[in-house]
């Protein structure tokens, strides 16, 4: 299977998910093989190490915090799923109501429910895809 890139922030010598809180936010190791939230739509990865740094330059403009990012290699089990909508809004209260559309009312349906209630959705970053489950390489 093919090597996708993974932003993740940096605390120390741990690596966590990048703009993600509370049980969203995964902690990544090297050689640890990584399993999503459950009912969660998966582990936002990238096609390429171009996308990757793309969407780094976006969390920098929308962060300020360059420094605390990085980009791992990461090696997906299974088969990746492409979003068609992207939220624009982060934190534990807005994803505890994405999963809770998702757990009502199934992935597709459960996303466009809260995107139509909440708001501030866009296109997904280029080259994103998620997967259930990942092992990291770097």
């Amino acid at each position: 299977m093919a090597i996708r890139y993974k932003v993740v922030h940096v605390v120390g010598e741990d690596r966590f998910s990048a703009l993600a809180e509370g049980r969203f936010c995964i902690r990544y190791s090297n050689g640890r093989v990584v399993k999503a939230v459950e009912n969660t739509i998966g582990i936002m990865c990238f096609k390429t190490r171009n996308d990757a740094e793309d969407w780094m330059d976006w969390v920098y403009d929308f962060t300020g915090t360059w420094g605390h990012y990085e980009i791992i290699r990461v090696k997906p089990k299974g088969r990746g799923f492409v979003p068609k909508y992207f939220s624009g809004r982060y934190g534990e209260d807005n994803l505890m109501y994405l999963q809770e559309c998702i757990e009502k009312y199934g992935i597709a349906k459960g996303c466009r429910r809260y995107i139509l209630e909440y708001g501030m959705s866009h296109s997904p970053p280029d080259g994103s895809i998620c997967y259930q489950e990942i092992e990291v390489l770097d």
